[in-house]
Parts: C-alpha cells; sequence; structure tokens
C-alpha cells in the first residue's frame, strides 16, 4: 500500500491548472520518492505511481491550455508506466493544422520538464509532430514494413496509437529479432560473481532487455496493457512465455528497478561504475539477474530458430 503523501500528490497531479503548480507537483515527486524509498516501498510500484503522476501533469489544464489545439501522447517508459526520474520523457505531438510544426509547444514542454531536472527526448523526424490522420497513415507503415523500432514506439503510446497498431499488426517476429540483435555482451565472471573490473550499465544490461522482450510477448498475445511486468503475464497466459522465462523476466524487472532506483537516491545515477563499486549483495543480485535474462534470450531463440552467435553473449 502506497504511503498517503503518495496518494495525495496523485491526486492533485491532474488538476494542476497552472504551469507552476505543475512544475511543483514534479519537483515535489522525486522528494517523496526518495522517502518511499527510505521506507522500502516496492520499486515497481514506484515506477507505475511515478509514470502515471508525470502523465497526468502533463495531462493536466495547465498543459492543455498551453497546447492549444496540439495534443500530447507519452510513449517510452512513461508511457509504458515503468519510468524513473533518470527516464527520457518522450512523447508524440498530434497536430489540428497540417501546416503546424509543433516546435513551439515541444520547446515549452521541453522547459518545464528541464526546470525540475527531467530529461525531455523529442524524437526523430520520422515521429514529427503531425495531424491525427497523418499519424495513422504512419503507424500502418511501420506494420507494414515490420519496423520494430516504430511498432515500439506506438504500442507504448496506447490510447489509439496502440489501438490502431493492433487492428494492423502482423508478425511481431521483428521485434524478438531486435531484442536478441540488441542483447548485452556476457557479463565476465569470476567465481559465479560479475568481473569486479567489468562496466555494469543497469539500463542497458538489465531494464532494456527485459522490456524488449516482455513488449514482444505482450504484443504476441495482443493485449491492451503498457506496463512491463504487465506484459510479461500477458506473454505467460497467453503461452508465448513459459512460467519459468517469465518468471526470469520479473526478477530481472524487479532487480533492476531496485538498482536504478538505489543509484538514483544516491546521486550516482549518471556516473560510469564497475561491479567493483556495487555493495556485494547488490553485486550478486545483478549478476544472478543478468544471467537469468541471457537464458531467456538463448530460450526464446532457439525456440524461434533465431541464430546467436557463439561470443559469449
Amino acid at each position: 500500500m502506497l504511503h498517503e503523501s503518495l496518494l495525495d500528490l496523485a491526486e492533485q497531479s491532474p488538476r494542476c491548472e497552472q504551469v507552476a503548480t505543475v512544475r511543483g507537483v514534479l519537483a515535489e515527486s522525486h522528494e517523496l520518492l526518495r522517502n518511499a524509498l527510505a521506507h522500502d516501498t516496492p520499486a515497481v510500484e514506484l515506477t507505475h505511481w511515478y509514470s502515471t503522476l508525470v502523465s497526468d501533469a502533463l495531462h493536466s489544464p495547465a498543459i492543455t491550455e498551453l497546447l492549444g489545439k496540439n495534443q500530447l501522447v507519452l510513449t517510452g517508459a512513461i508511457g509504458r508506466g515503468d519510468g524513473f526520474p533518470t527516464s527520457k520523457v518522450e512523447w508524440l505531438l498530434v497536430t489540428a493544422d497540417p501546416t503546424e510544426t509543433g516546435a513551439e509547444a515541444n520547446g515549452e514542454i521541453s522547459t518545464i520538464l528541464r526546470s525540475v531536472g527531467l530529461i525531455p527526448a523529442p524524437l526523430t523526424a520520422e515521429f514529427s509532430p503531425t495531424t491525427h490522420a497523418e499519424w495513422l497513415y504512419r503507424i500502418e507503415q511501420a506494420t507494414a514494413q515490420g519496423d520494430p523500432t516504430a511498432i515500439g514506439v506506438f504500442a507504448d503510446a496506447g490510447t489509439w496509437f496502440r489501438e490502431h497498431l493492433l487492428s494492423h499488426l502482423g508478425s511481431v517476429l521483428p521485434l524478438l529479432h531486435e531484442a536478441i540483435d540488441h542483447r548485452p555482451p556476457a557479463l565476465r565472471s569470476a567465481n559465479g560473481l560479475p568481473d569486479r573490473e567489468s562496466v555494469v550499465d543497469i539500463r542497458r544490461e538489465l531494464l532494456a532487455p527485459v522490456t524488449d522482450l516482455a513488449r514482444w510477448a505482450g504484443l504476441s498475445s495482443r493485449t491492451h496493457c503498457l506496463a512491463t511486468q504487465e506484459y510479461i503475464q500477458a506473454g505467460q497466459s497467453a503461452g508465448v512465455l513459459n512460467e519459468d522465462e517469465a518468471d526470469l523476466l520479473r526478477q530481472g524487472w524487479s532487480t533492476g528497478a531496485s538498482l536504478q532506483f538505489r543509484r538514483w537516491v544516491d546521486h550516482v545515477v549518471d556516473r560510469e561504475i564497475t561491479a567493483e563499486d556495487l555493495p556485494a549483495l547488490q553485486r550478486s543480485s545483478f549478476g544472478a539477474a543478468s544471467r537469468g535474462v541471457a537464458l531467456v534470450v538463448r530460450s526464446l531463440a532457439a525456440r524461434h530458430d533465431i541464430n546467436i552467435p557463439d561470443n559469449g553473449s
């Protein structure tokens, strides 16, 4: 059960009528997160709480008025409900006017986010602001071409983006190929633990691989859920993942989320670390979770006849 202070701020978030209030809510959320983590609130619950709060604030009356006729749709980690304070905030902008570039609206949102320490990340040109009709066309093109990157962006956006995606989605095997292609290199180990001199990247080596595999599993099941844990459950229920694979992915996500929050609390999330820098318990947890995710990658690759070069990864 989340603390009352978290619930109270979450209730305030969608009601913000001034941009200053939006900034205040987002800034206060970080203080409450630190307190919640100090009291051992589960990390996965906090990612969902935080993502919902940020999303609600960015869809509040204050931001709606700021955007005018434009519509902001979050995607990426925050859009899925898997966000951290260190996550890039990604969004798609729907314009009412085909001549509208959206540059001013994107700039204003970016300024607000930066002012409270968040990381705005407007997407590449292929996701530039455009009209509702053009977005529908882009979604259809992405599914026709089997573009795993675009499919992932549209899936994470939820709302009508995801509905239209699911109505046109064919094979999702390209997403599995991409997840396997982007797998991290194998951990260098010594006595069953990560080599203490090896660089540890929690997002790249745990969170991102689990997210990619879970998204593939979720879309394979045609679920309307968004969050990584929900994707995993949907994939297991549909028989896309077996019980062992689902459990290993859940453990990988939970461990990665806890470690990522811990580094944020310690103000070292932007610093490169080696396994030596992690406390022994964290080092052991990271190693076990990483090995588990690697097992899932190999299991799925074998089942779907995808070759993995024998390079130790």
